[in-house]
């Protein structure tokens, strides 16, 4: 007799045919469930410290940039070693902070919540941008940069002017301007792009803004509900910039947003194990990875009490259905191979 799998489904009547209640490396796929991928070294060496973010940035021309931090240095990576492409006075991020990215056409972006805005145009070493504020998010809308959750105020932001990456100063002519989202408690915890729009999380709520012009230029509305975003790194664009759609883990359930309302995911399936065994207390180490070629979303969270992320659940937007992939990590980002060249073959196959 054929048993249909239902997928990962820990909250679920364990009696139900087809329902892994239990079970260890094992993801949803579009026939079914498969095991996950084993993990691969890559011909790059260690960072020189712990890795707080990483990114694989994309220029206009379609090559890109793989650029990791750490809590005192950026790196870029070349085939087989990193260089170091700070700015020329070392960083000042704490253990726990983050490195977010950002892309701008060929300005790669930067930003750890100590430090001004970085900006690397094309290739070579990050420095600050005058003007900009220090912020613990960046992120990318069209022809604007924007600044989340500020030093001076975590409910707060800061965009660019039109057009002009490095032009922070308010002006109702360039279209730089700064804001508050006060509407709900706790800091800005996230800020992603959602087609031409933006949406700011929190931890338990969500904001869209819509640029208006001037003199107001962005203004953002409170989406009802009480839907919110962990972190940066647990907000995955899963749709089109023509169909945006925003797949998250909040603070009590995982939800997909397409535009109209938030919708949970997790419910009577993974939620109460995951957040049963989250360590809130560091929280802001949860992170997803977007694997496009395969559908799903990995999304990593802490279970033991260290900055890194030792549990996975994992999501088949496609199937509706949820697998499991436990394994520790310092941070996620999509990693290109160098390509094979017949020069090369002799040393990867005997024959």
């Amino acid at each position: 007799m054929l048993i249909q799998l239902l997928g990962y489904a820990p909250d679920a009547d364990n009696t139900v045919i087809g329902v892994l209640t239990q079970c260890s490396g094992v993801v949803p796929s579009l026939k079914g469930m498969k095991g996950a991928p084993s993990p691969a070294v890559t011909p790059l060496g260690a960072l020189a410290a712990t890795c707080q973010g990483a990114v694989v940035a994309v220029k206009l021309d379609g090559t890109t940039r793989l650029i990791a931090g750490t809590g005192k240095a950026l790196y870029e990576a070349a085939t087989s070693t990193w260089s170091d492409v700070s700015r020329a006075a070392t960083y000042t991020a704490s253990s726990t902070a983050r490195w977010r990215f950002a892309q701008q056409a060929n300005v790669s972006l930067a930003a750890n919540g100590a430090d001004t805005i970085q900006a690397s145009v094309s290739t070579g070493a990050f420095s600050c941008i005058a003007g900009a504020p220090v912020a613990a998010i960046v992120e990318t809308v069209g022809s604007f940069v924007f600044g989340f959750n500020l030093s001076t105020n975590a409910h707060g932001w800061h965009c660019s002017a039109n057009g002009n990456y490095a032009n922070w100063s308010a002006s109702a002519a360039t279209q730089s301007t700064t804001g508050t989202l006060t509407a709900t408690p706790g800091g800005i915890t996230a800020g992603r792009r959602f087609g031409n729009s933006i949406i700011a999380y929190k931890k338990t709520s969500m904001y869209l803004g819509v640029n208006v012009g001037p003199p107001n230029v962005w203004e953002f509305t409170l989406i009802p509900g009480d839907a919110g975003a962990m972190s940066q790194e647990a907000v995955v664009n899963i749709g089109t910039p023509e169909n945006p759609k925003h797949v998250f883990m909040g603070a009590e359930d995982f939800y997909v947003y397409d535009g109209s309302k938030p919708v949970p995911i997790g419910t009577n399936r993974v939620k109460e194990v995951v957040y049963g065994a989250l360590l809130q207390s560091r929280s802001y180490a949860c992170a997803a990875l977007h694997d496009k070629n395969n559908s799903r979303v990995y999304f990593y969270y802490p279970v033991a009490d260290s900055q890194f992320p030792d549990h996975c659940v994992v999501y088949n937007y496609r199937t509706d259905k949820w697998g499991v992939d436990d394994r520790q990590i310092e941070a996620v980002a999509e990693y290109t191979t160098p390509g094979l060249t017949y020069a090369g073959l002799g040393g990867c196959y005997g024959t």
